[in-house]
């Protein structure tokens, strides 16, 4: 957070913001200036419209598109460990107004994980 803060300024980042706040400020930041954490997942996946990593996957979908992957490649699944997990359970709940938002600034990640 301190990086976002020196980048940004104090007056967009906070050290201490709820999830909702900071993804107000992250909608608002265009992908020309945004911090490249936060631009839109399209440009690092894509070039002139067609997608051109070998495999892209949804991160919602990770256990039922990925893990089967893995085992079809031969890895073995059970030497992964999950590394950084957060102390939070489940999943945050946007208010509408603030997801749809979301969904406008970030309208060309969702219809490139649409087509997936």
């Amino acid at each position: 957070m301190n990086q976002l803060i020196q980048f940004y300024g104090s007056d967009v980042f906070y050290t201490v913001m709820s999830f909702e706040q900071f993804l107000q400020q992250v909608i608002l930041i265009p992908d020309l200036i945004s911090n490249r954490h936060f631009q839109s997942q399209y440009l690092f996946l894509t070039s002139r419209g067609n997608v051109i990593a070998d495999e892209v996957y949804n991160f919602n979908q990770l256990s039922s598109h990925f893990i089967p992957r893995l085992k079809e490649l031969g890895l073995d699944i059970s030497s992964f460990k999950n590394v950084n997990k957060g102390q939070r359970k489940g999943s945050v709940q946007l208010r509408e107004e603030l997801e749809n938002k979301a969904r406008i600034r970030f309208q060309k990640d969702y219809l490139l994980l649409e087509k997936l």
